[in-house]
């Protein structure tokens, strides 16, 4: 199907553009630079967002919303209702439960993954719907390969990541699931616990990595949601074995 047209651009992202119609103005389409097949399903297949629809062999989708913002300005409108910015405990829970819907489709049916998770590249919809739109990479015997340079800047960073010394390298696709935790981390407290907080030492293996790690400056322990469902969640995406790590909610 063609692209709808008379869009004006409302939010410019890295790898998209978010347009909202002229003519109708909740329609909201999100165009791709490249084909996004994968990313576009995510959102469609999983039903995220209700109704949308892939256009122009998988370049953009559209659906129907009345309000699309970045999580930033998700943050002003939070600051403006609550007087806080931090993700009370019901938005915490949406936003989990989207972003690993789209990260266990990613995962499960098309065997790609996100590197790590930020908050610039969070799509928020009528208030209470998360997307994250960022570039895949391929899933191959449980290994991602890395090739591209990053910073800790970039994303919310595993000790695995931390610790790539050189490229090309292969790290365990569960290394995304820290990650995860730490998005919801800042999300609920506004302060980062991400790898830079961890002082490791690690030795190379082949391309297998094998980590021993200090503490964690910041004790998982303090959060005010200790004792809750939400917090199982945590300390499971945060194992330091990272074969035992995974998004559970129970």
């Amino acid at each position: 199907m063609n692209q709808i047209i008379d869009m004006t651009p409302i939010l410019n992202m890295d790898e998209c553009v978010i347009s909202q119609s002229a003519i109708k103005s909740t329609i909201y389409t999100i165009t791709f630079l490249k084909n996004n097949k994968n990313i576009i399903n995510s959102v469609v297949k999983t039903k995220i967002l209700m109704g949308a629809t892939a256009y122009d062999n998988y370049y953009s989708c559209s659906f129907k919303a009345t309000s699309v913002c970045s999580f930033k300005q998700f943050q002003m409108y939070l600051k403006e209702k609550n007087g806080d910015i931090t993700l009370p405990y019901d938005f915490t829970l949406r936003l989990i439960s989207n972003l690993s819907s789209q990260l266990k489709y990613l995962v499960t049916f098309c065997n790609v993954t996100f590197v790590g998770y930020d908050l610039d590249n969070i799509i928020v919809i009528d208030y209470n719907k998360f997307i994250y739109v960022n570039q895949v990479i391929n899933i191959t015997d449980n290994l991602i390969t890395l090739t591209c340079p990053f910073t800790k800047y970039d994303f919310f960073m595993s000790p695995e990541l931390i610790c790539v010394d050189s490229l090309p390298c292969k790290i365990d696709y569960r290394s995304i699931y820290y990650s995860f935790a730490c998005l919801i981390i800042y999300c609920i407290t506004c302060q980062l616990y991400n790898s830079s907080q961890i002082i490791d030492t690690y030795c190379v293996y082949d391309y297998f990595k094998i980590y021993k790690y200090s503490e964690e400056t910041t004790n998982i322990d303090n959060l005010p949601i200790k004792g809750t469902k939400l917090f199982g969640l945590l300390k499971r995406c945060l194992e330091k074995d990272i074969n035992y790590r995974c998004i559970l909610y129970i």
